[in-house]
């Protein structure tokens, strides 16, 4: 029986041995599906935080028109 270790370059780790790659390949595979999740949702939370600030900014807009119009101010 012949077993057969491998040098790879990885910036990371720049020598790993062949033994334990697939160990290391399923945790890189992991952390970047994390990375991936966390992402989603970072974006989902950023996208209902920009709604929720032009709901805002169309509030506060509306709110200045109508003053304007009630107290007869022309800006």
């Amino acid at each position: 029986m012949y077993v057969l270790v491998f040098l790879v370059s990885d910036p990371l780790n720049p020598v790993r041995t062949g033994i334990g790659t697939t160990e290391i390949e399923e945790e890189t595979v992991a952390k970047e599906m994390e990375h991936a999740q966390l992402q989603d949702s970072l974006d989902k939370e950023l996208e209902e935080l920009n709604k929720r600030l032009e709901q805002k900014e169309v509030f506060l807009y509306e709110s200045f028109i109508s003053h304007a119009l009630i107290h007869g101010v022309q800006y």
